[in-house]
């Protein structure tokens, strides 16, 4: 897997395919324990669609491979106990 885009929700892992491989519901799985990439849910459906829509906009080759990393987020969730 070389990319995981999320939204407030929903986390996929992008294969080297620009597909998703994994889908997780941060809301009920924040372990991320269950992949529902072939969930017949319609939820999961649709927040597959919606975020498939990033990895297609993708190049088919990076002009920057290194990533670097980004600052958490607001809806991240915090492990470190604070």
């Amino acid at each position: 897997m070389s990319r995981v885009i999320r939204d407030k929700r929903y986390k996929v892992w992008i294969n080297n395919n620009k597909k998703i491989a994994r889908l997780h519901d941060l809301t009920e799985d924040p372990w991320e324990q269950t992949n529902l990439i072939n969930s017949e849910e319609e939820a999961h459906k649709k927040a597959t669609a919606k975020l498939q829509q990033v990895p297609n906009t993708f190049p088919d080759k990076d002009a920057r491979p290194l990533n670097e990393p980004r600052a958490a987020s607001p809806w991240d969730l915090r492990l470190s106990g604070n």
